[in-house]
């Protein structure tokens, strides 16, 4: 697969994100009201990453070819702010949050998130 290859970033499963949702919905928001949660995965991941843990699961290779940031310039400008945001800040990994885990008890890595999804990645 292609994308640039300058960040380092915690994915988050937008089913933890939905989780998290449904967490706060039960109990009606209580204690959780003017509070603002940072949902992130459990680990931060490069490109490269997602190449590496892909062919561990999936049992073939999965190459990673990066995307020249000349090629990210042409992109539409949500695109380009979005890239622009983690070109400058994802080197150094946009920091980790445990609310996932905290409003949920569990959150997923990309390695079961690959898992889970093996049978469309294959």
């Amino acid at each position: 697969f292609t994308m640039p290859d300058f960040f380092n970033v915690p994915g988050v499963d937008c089913r933890d994100i939905g989780r998290c949702g449904a967490a706060l919905l039960a109990v009606g928001g209580e204690g959780h009201h003017g509070q603002c949660y940072e949902m992130s995965g459990p680990d931060h991941f490069t490109p490269a990453d997602i190449a590496n843990t892909c062919s561990e699961v999936l049992g073939k290779e999965v190459a990673f070819n990066p995307l020249p940031w000349e090629a990210v310039e042409k992109m539409p400008p949500f695109i380009l702010e979005v890239m622009t945001y983690l070109r400058a800040e994802g080197k150094d990994g946009v920091p980790l949050s445990g609310a996932v885990k905290e409003l949920t008890g569990r959150v997923t890595s990309l390695a079961d998130f690959v898992r889970e999804h093996k049978a469309m990645l294959e």
